[in-house]
């Protein structure tokens, strides 16, 4: 853990907000992503918008 929120430039709090969803990847965490973990900024950012398009779909079909 404390090697990739090293790499991640993040806690470990935010870390685990990461793993569950509750912190949305912006272009610094994009960027040490990439570095850390391979793929572009742009993918991360792009799986994260993809992510809060179905979050969002989600919870408006549950308020159905």
């Amino acid at each position: 853990t404390e090697r990739i929120t090293t790499l991640l430039v993040i806690s470990e709090e935010e870390l685990a907000k990461l793993f569950d969803g509750r912190l949305s990847v912006d272009e610094g965490l994009a960027t040490n992503l990439a570095r850390a973990l391979g793929e572009t900024a742009r993918y991360w950012l792009e799986l994260q918008k993809t992510f809060d398009k179905v979050k969002g779909a989600n919870e408006a079909a549950a308020q159905l």
